[in-house]
């Protein structure tokens, strides 16, 4: 059977985990499970994001508010003239799929039909998201128009989400908008069996680069109260290291763990494998990949109840959700489980059960091939 012919148009590298948490990475791998896909990468335009970059701190400096210059039009309008000059010489091609890559699309001249795949609208971010706060008018406007005019060109626009589709749908007054969630990172996954609570000592995970919208601070406040509950918990922390002065007593810090590597991955998967609760107390999210890699584990989540997170977590099945800075109600919940070990088992069973029905790249191409006909055709 020939299979449809599609191009993977990302300045983001596809063949490569480090780019965006690896889902570009693990998007091309399950495409070519049902496609022939051919990529279309781009220029990195080193001197133009340095022009942006001084031209950021200068707006800054006079106005007190910052420029978003990855968003903006002038490198929009570089990538379209970029992008529109390959495909140019590009036929029989069924779709373009572009992963988080509006600025990619606004300016695209084709009449091939685009599908993107993202985890959120760079405006409903503003305000949201502490480094994009106190955004410029002009960068606002810039984003504004950057974005309506890759809606205006893209066929179907599927989220990670029913948040950030949503916003969408109602924002850019859109019709062909989709929500599939993402698959889980890993290659190999860890032990697929339900979790028993240890007797000896309680493990907790916190995962994160951004150490202070990720919620550490209150990570180290649910290890601390735990602690005075005279119960014997530790906490391994990825990917951050927290601030000069804080208690590190029973926390373990990896400040760097590359998941590229078939050894930092069999690290993580190690770790999940030991993991009874994944904390994630962040002050704003779209959708977490982690979440889905600690439910491939059978660990149960503990998360805020923001953005994106209600489309990964549901209440009392796969984990709990708990209003921003809630310290009393992750130690409460936490305690509560150890107290009921068949509870935990049956939600550590509803993990396993959601990874393997929602939360894996295959369930994701198959969904994402079945709605993107439906709009092709």
């Amino acid at each position: 059977m020939v299979r449809e012919r599609i191009i993977f148009l990302s300045a983001k590298n596809p063949f490569s985990t480090r780019d965006w948490s690896g889902i570009p990475y693990f998007m091309m791998q399950a495409l070519q499970r049902e496609y022939e896909v051919e990529h279309l990468s781009a220029p990195s335009f080193n001197f133009l994001r340095n022009v942006g970059y001084y031209f950021g701190k200068l707006t800054n400096l006079l106005t007190g508010r910052k420029y978003i210059f990855d968003y903006g039009i002038i490198l929009a309008w570089c990538y379209g003239r970029h992008y529109s000059g390959l495909l140019k010489r590009k036929d029989g091609y069924k779709f373009i799929f572009v992963p988080s890559g509006l600025s990619e699309i606004a300016f695209l001249n084709t009449k091939i039909p685009i599908i993107s795949f993202g985890d959120c609208s760079i405006l409903q971010l503003f305000n949201y998201y502490p480094s994009l706060n106190n955004v410029s008018r002009i960068s606002s406007r810039e984003v504004n128009f950057v974005e309506h005019r890759a809606f205006n060109k893209i066929t179907v626009a599927f989220f990670s989400s029913s948040w950030a589709s949503d916003f969408v749908r109602q924002h850019f007054k859109m019709n062909g908008v989709g929500t599939i969630p993402f698959g889980c990172n890993l290659k190999q996954v860890a032990e697929i069996s339900p979790k028993k609570l240890s007797q000896k000592e309680c493990n907790l995970l916190f995962v994160g680069v951004d150490w202070e919208r990720k919620g550490g601070v209150v990570a180290l406040k649910i290890l601390q109260a735990l602690i005075e509950k005279k119960l014997e918990v530790r906490l391994t922390v990825i990917g951050c290291v927290p601030p000069s002065g804080s208690d590190l007593n029973h926390v373990r810090v990896i400040e760097k763990l590359d998941k590229d590597s078939a050894e930092g991955e069999r690290e993580f998967v190690a770790i999940l494998n030991q993991t009874d609760f994944f904390i994630l107390p962040t002050l704003a999210d779209c959708t977490p990949i982690v979440i889905a890699e600690a439910f491939s584990a059978g660990v149960p989540v503990l998360a805020t109840n923001t953005g994106g997170i209600p489309s990964l977590v549901s209440e009392g099945v796969n984990g709990f959700m708990f209003a921003l800075g809630d310290v009393q109600g992750y130690v409460q919940r936490i305690i509560q489980l150890i107290n009921d070990p068949l509870q935990y088992e049956m939600i550590s069973q509803n993990c396993i059960q959601s990874y393997s029905t929602t939360f894996n790249w295959q369930r994701w191409v198959e969904e994402f091939k079945r709605i993107a006909a439906t709009h092709l055709n």
